[in-house]
């Protein structure tokens, strides 16, 4: 998704594209982002992305 591609450039330290290098997110980072990108991305936008971003099997791995 295009969208995990730019937040992984914008935001290095939290963000992956590569599947095996994600990290657990800290809690209610959707509203950091929502602020941080002033209105470039929308709410539902921002809810897609990190769904996807968080269903991938590396990245719930990571959380246990």
């Amino acid at each position: 998704m295009k969208l995990i591609v730019a937040l992984a450039d914008l935001f290095p330290q939290c963000f992956a594209v590569f599947e095996q290098h994600r990290q657990p997110l800290k809690l209610g980072i959707h509203d950091d982002l929502l602020a941080k990108l002033n209105g470039a991305i929308t709410p539902k936008e921002c809810a897609t992305a990190l769904r996807i971003y968080c269903a991938n099997r590396f990245y719930l791995q990571s959380c246990i």
